[in-house]
This record gives structure tokens, sequence and C-alpha cells, in this order.
């Protein structure tokens, strides 16, 4: 039941003063649904919160991490490169093997780009004293009693770069030349 009230009129001047009814009077099912909206209202406004401060700290987070990674980065430009650093070399292993760092400024080294390029050239396989007698003719000296052997340790130790085939020794990465 809604009771009607007529307006008033004022004491001074005559005007009129309205007073609500009860029909504009919010209803109980009126003032719950705004308890509700000013109740998720609330929880939204305390997960906008929530986040930012989430994202203020992701934001540190990300600034120390760049800050790790520029100093990663300064610390392997700082290493020493093949040019500070010419005598070491990497070499990959075969399948199964692991890979070999060797100086590249070593005899044993110098004489294993000596063979390459003999073999190479020759373009067939050759023993160890003809392989020898090349090294020595292109200044490479095996210190030794038995530089021969010498060799052979050598390129024994470089399976990954030379073969004997029987014949000789011939370059691992290279068909083997028909004889003809």
């Amino acid at each position: 039941m809604t009771i009607m009230r007529e307006p008033r009129t004022a004491a001074k001047g005559g005007q009129e003063n309205s007073v609500p009814t009860a029909r504009e009077l919010p209803t109980a099912r009126e003032l719950n649904v705004a308890q509700h909206i000013a109740d998720a209202v609330a929880t939204i406004d305390l997960d906008i919160s929530v986040r930012k401060e989430t994202i203020a700290r992701l934001q540190h987070e990300i600034s120390r991490l760049q800050v790790s990674r520029e100093a990663l980065i300064s610390a392997a430009q700082a290493l020493p490169t093949q040019e500070m650093a010419p005598n070491i070399v990497a070499r990959p292993g075969s399948a199964g093997q692991r890979t070999k760092r060797i100086r590249a400024n070593s005899r044993a080294e110098a004489v294993r780009l000596a063979v390459e390029k003999i073999l190479r050239a020759a373009n067939r396989p050759m023993q160890r004293g003809e392989l020898h007698e090349h090294i020595r003719a292109a200044g490479i000296v095996l210190p030794g009693d038995h530089p021969e052997k010498k060799l052979s340790k050598i390129m024994s130790n470089a399976k990954d770069r030379f073969i004997n085939t029987g014949e000789g020794y011939w370059l691992a990465d290279a068909p083997i030349p028909r004889a003809g």
C-alpha cells in the first residue's frame, strides 16, 4: 500500500515544498541491488589495486632482469675472442665424441695443416715416410729420435681429420681417390 502525500506549502513566501512520497522511496529490492553493485565496485577497486601492485612488482623484476642481461652481455663481450686468443681452436668431434680443443699455433696443428695441404695437392693417400719428407721440405721439424713415429702419433690423434687407408693417410672428409 502506497501512501500519497499532498505537497506542502512553505510558511515563508508561499512556495511549495515537495516531500517524497512512498512511491518515490527505494524498495528493499532496489536497496539490495544497490548494495550488490556497491560491493562489486569495491571488489573491482580492490582487484585493480592488487593488480597495480603486481604490475609494479613485475616492472621492478623486469628492470632487474634487464640489468642482469646487460651485465651478461658486457661480460660475454669481454671474453677473449679468437683474435685475442688465437691459439685455441674448437674442433667438433665425430658422432658420440666430445669437441676437441687444440692449440692453433702448436707444432702438431702446424703438421696437421701441412699434411692436409700436401694430401690435397697430391690427390692420393701417402705413407708417413713420404709425408715426413714433404713436411721437412716445408720447414717443419719434428723433434725426437723417430720423427716418423711422431708424425703417426700426430695423425692418429686427429681421427676426425685423417684416416689410414692401408695405402697411407688420407683426409677423413674426402672420398678416397682411385689409383689410376
